[in-house]
């Protein structure tokens, strides 16, 4: 999987939908293109395992399992982006990746969307909330969130952390180059 640095419009050729992973003490934030649920096979069955034995016939049921999906697969999207960054090598964990992200999509029920983490004092996962994105593209989608009062705010606190770690100079001198997915993550 490559890393980009730079995001055009061209990386957003053929990419069916996209959500932002929001609140992730590792990566800030982490974006994904989602691809076309028809090319991934597999994505049905992975869908129906999340819920399997459960009776989702109550409104209320299919709300507890749909809000335990989500939280369950936003951690699962955090790690995978983590792993994604740290081993870029891995060709495997794109597909996994986008499996994730595809499961996500289909049971929040959203093409463009943030999942918002929320954490305790402790940096453990408490709960995710999906945000839809009404917007007609990935792109578009992707540039709503950039701008999203929450980005911005970890965009602030990642420029601060940064600048705890490197002396001033170092940044003036253009040595510690702040890049999209120096801030951000890697964008998958």
């Amino acid at each position: 999987m490559s890393r980009l640095t730079t995001i055009d419009s061209d990386s957003f050729q053929g990419v069916w939908g996209y959500c932002a992973v929001v609140g992730t003490h590792e990566l800030l934030w982490s974006g994904h293109r989602i691809p076309d649920p028809a090319s991934l096979p597999g994505l049905g069955d992975y869908v129906a395992s999340l819920s399997s034995g459960l009776s989702l016939a109550s409104p209320f049921s299919a709300k507890v399992f749909t809000d335990g999906a989500v939280t369950w697969l936003a951690g699962e999207l955090v790690e995978e982006s983590y792993r994604q960054v740290n081993d870029s090598g891995e060709a495997a964990g794109g597909r996994d990746a986008a499996l994730i992200v595809a499961a996500l999509s289909r049971i929040a029920g959203h093409r463009f969307f943030l999942v918002m983490l929320e954490r305790d004092r402790a940096g453990q996962a408490l709960r995710a909330s999906v945000e839809a994105v009404a917007v007609a593209s990935p792109e578009d989608a992707r540039d709503y969130i950039l701008h999203h009062p929450r980005i911005l705010a970890l965009e602030a606190e990642g420029i601060r952390r940064l600048q705890e770690q490197q002396p001033a100079a170092a940044l003036e001198a253009g040595d510690a180059s702040l890049t999209c997915e120096r801030l951000h993550g890697l964008l998958n």
